[in-house]
């Protein structure tokens, strides 16, 4: 009988009959003697009193007992090594080069080697510096640091070679320094430093054969950024008040960042240009984006730079973010979270993004919205279809002598995007302008193909109704795109900010004192449009005279209706209305309105004898001057100014 494979397995009975074919019986498990794993090998135990003699004695030299840490059990055996420094200062230092958890985790491997080795790595020492830096700022004490932590007793390898080359290879490592720091700004890769240094060598440039590859590179990028992080750490030591720009995002790996920007005075002057400086702080990820979350990402980039809570706060007069309520909230947001520590700070919403937000609460009611639908389908249907732009590339060559064409694109623009003014005022002219060919090749289209689609589209948009809109509303975006343009700009400021937006709301107020034919744009529709008999034609696509007339009366009618309402939300939005102390400062720093006050009458101050009067009159406020808003300046800022 043949046997099973499971049946060398079985567990036979003593007195259990067995055929004629011997079959092994193992042994149980249980019956068998376990061998002793810590017979052959024995588990590493480190004692208490052992570990006590590495930090007074083997890492006494590197502040052993400022940073190391430990955990034992009741036996007094030590189980795991940690480093407090680097535990406090992870988020600074885990995006340097050789980072491990090891220490901050708890290291299990426990040896001395390993302590002394990560005293002497770029981690911990960058860190201890940081510790280091804190303690001075807090208490005013200074550490007693080893030698390989204070600046200029033993800097790394390349710097130590650097002072000892020759006066070319100095030019060389300059050149190369250089071309580092360019790759790094164009965020182009790493290997693009090789090709540019290969290639500077066809050029016949003398730039060594030493520090040519990719990892010397990353060491010249380390100084560069550590050259930075000192600078900027030096100019908001000396500044004496700062901002705080803040926005948030999300990367690839659906992470959510937040990006911290910091806007200071530099008292050192620059040349003719005021010392207003705008600095990238750091890009943090964020554990939870709310606003304790985003307040801890502004306090921790701060203390990477050693810069206390205490001396943040301090100097903390403003903080701008968009208009989220994470951001903006009166009771739970940032801003009110910054104004417990610093109740003095001003909130500013991004001025651009709020005047987006007024056009388009403005014009949401109005025809625009068709408008807007003929941008994006004529931007899908030429985007993805090469065959149909051809066909449109074609026609416009046999017409482009016939219209007269301004705009020099043919391509319908995407008309969407962040700025939003700009990305719906350039499709707006290119379509007014090639408006005739677009419709020319959309019913050339539908009589060959009878595509449904095109005919619906034709059905809305040949019409006088939307030809007149497309002029009015190019018109009425236009002042608003200056200003948009003009809060985009990288110095702009709250006086210029104001006074451009005075001149885009005067602006749009001449409009409403003009008539609808005396607008820039729809004057120059209305001059190409051709009339003959019943027909109104413009650019080869004809519409009925009377329904011509009669949207173009309606248009005239509406016309005042959506500027007013354009003006209003831009001035609600915009005017600050809730905070008076941004009005004083503009009002304040406006030199025109220097000007203006100086021209008004003074008040008669005239001695007539009587002294208590003389007195009195001395703390009356003067029309032309500027006493009321400095004082409630002075009274808003005064507990910082103490500080």
């Amino acid at each position: 009988m043949a046997s099973r494979i499971t049946d060398f397995f079985a567990r036979k009975n003593a007195n259990s009959t067995t055929s004629n074919t011997a079959i092994p019986v193992l042994p149980d498990v249980n019956d068998r003697e376990m061998p002793n794993p810590d017979s052959s090998m024995k588990k590493r135990v480190l004692k208490l009193a052992t570990v006590k003699r590495w930090i007074n004695e083997d890492l006494a030299k590197d502040n052993g007992s400022i940073w190391m840490h430990y955990e034992a059990n009741k036996q007094e055996h030590v189980e795991n090594l940690y480093c407090k420094i680097c535990q406090k200062y992870k988020e600074q230092i885990c995006t340097m080069k050789d980072f491990s958890y090891a220490w901050i985790n708890g290291l299990k491997n426990l040896k001395l080697s390993n302590a002394k080795d990560h005293a002497n790595s770029k981690c911990h020492i960058r860190a201890f510096r940081l510790h280091a830096n804190e303690v001075r700022a807090c208490t005013g004490e200074s550490l007693q640091l080893p030698e390989k932590l204070i600046p200029g007793l033993k800097q790394p390898t390349v710097i130590e070679g650097f002072v000892q080359m020759s006066d070319i290879m100095k030019e060389q490592i300059k050149k190369k320094f250089e071309l580092a720091y360019f790759v790094a700004k164009k965020e182009l890769p790493f290997t693009m430093y090789e090709d540019l240094v290969t290639l500077e060598k066809h050029h016949g440039v003398d730039i060594g054969n030493a520090y040519v590859n990719r990892i010397e590179y990353a060491d010249f990028i380390d100084y560069h950024g550590e050259y930075l992080s000192k600078t900027l750490t030096n100019d908001l030591k000396e500044a004496k008040f700062y901002s705080v720009l803040t926005d948030g995002t999300t990367d690839c790996s659906v992470t959510e960042k937040e990006l911290v920007y910091v806007l200071y005075f530099n008292p050192k002057q620059t040349g003719e240009n005021i010392g207003v400086k705008l600095a990238f702080l750091c890009l943090k990820d964020v554990k939870k984006a709310d606003a304790p979350g985003i307040k801890s990402v502004i306090e921790s980039s701060f203390a990477s730079l050693g810069i206390t809570n205490n001396e943040l706060y301090s100097k903390l007069v403003g903080f701008g973010a968009d208009g989220a309520s994470v951001n903006s909230g009166d009771k739970n947001g940032v801003k009110a979270l910054l104004q417990e520590k610093s109740p003095w700070l001003i909130f500013q919403w991004c001025v651009a993004h709020r005047l987006e937000l007024a056009l388009k609460d403005a014009l949401q009611p109005t025809f625009f919205k068709q408008v807007d639908q003929m941008l994006t389908r004529l931007h899908s249907f030429y985007s993805k279809s090469p065959k149909k732009l051809h066909e449109l590339k074609s026609l416009h060559e046999l017409l482009k002598n016939t219209f007269d064409f301004v705009e020099g694109s043919l391509k319908p623009k995407r008309a969407s995007g962040t700025r939003w003014i700009s990305f719906k005022l350039a499709p707006l002219r290119l379509v007014l302008d090639k408006f005739g060919i677009y419709l020319m090749h959309l019913e050339n289209l539908a009589e060959q193909e009878g595509n449904a689609e095109i005919v619906g589209y034709l059905r809305r948009w040949k019409t006088s109704q939307m030809l007149l809109h497309i002029a009015f509303f190019i018109d009425v975006l236009t002042p608003a795109a200056e200003l948009s343009k003009i809060y985009q700009e990288e110095d702009i400021d709250i006086v210029s900010a104001t006074s451009a937006l005075n001149r885009t709301k005067h602006k749009l107020e001449l409009y409403s004192n003009l008539r609808l034919q005396d607008l820039p744009a729809t004057k120059y529709l209305l001059s190409k449009v051709d009339k003959q008999g019943g027909t109104h034609t413009y650019q080869g696509i004809e519409f009925s005279s009377i329904q011509f007339e009669r949207e173009l009366e309606l248009l005239k009618a509406k016309k005042n209706i959506i500027t007013e309402a354009v003006c209003a939300c831009i001035s609600t939005r915009l005017d600050d209305s809730g905070s008076p102390t941004l009005q004083d400062i503009a009002v304040v720093l406006n030199i025109e309105s220097w000007m203006a006050r100086a021209s008004l009458p003074q008040e008669d101050e005239s001695d007539d004898g009587n002294d208590s009067n003389k007195d009195n009159s001395s703390h009356k406020f003067n029309e032309g001057s500027f006493d009321v808003e400095i004082i409630r300046l002075f009274e808003h800022f005064q507990p910082v100014l103490v500080v």
